[in-house]
């Protein structure tokens, strides 16, 4: 459930903050795969996420909002 995918982004943002954008992305990925209809908030907050590491395979940083509170 909600956990799972919490831990589940909790997991690619540490990827992300290491440098390693493919593993970040692949995670988030599954993190958004396992978002219901009803669970709005994860998903905009995953999909944040998604776009910060996209930023970071592209550019090789992180955008400056990305650690911010979400």
């Amino acid at each position: 459930g909600g956990k799972d995918i919490l831990t589940i982004g909790c997991l690619a943002h540490a990827y992300a903050n290491v440098g390693d954008g493919q593993k970040a992305l692949e995670t988030v990925q599954r993190a958004l795969a396992m978002v219901t209809a009803s669970q709005t908030i994860a998903h905009r907050n995953l999909e944040h996420e998604r776009e910060g590491i996209n930023t970071l395979i592209r550019t090789g940083h992180l955008p400056s909002d990305f650690n911010s509170d979400r």
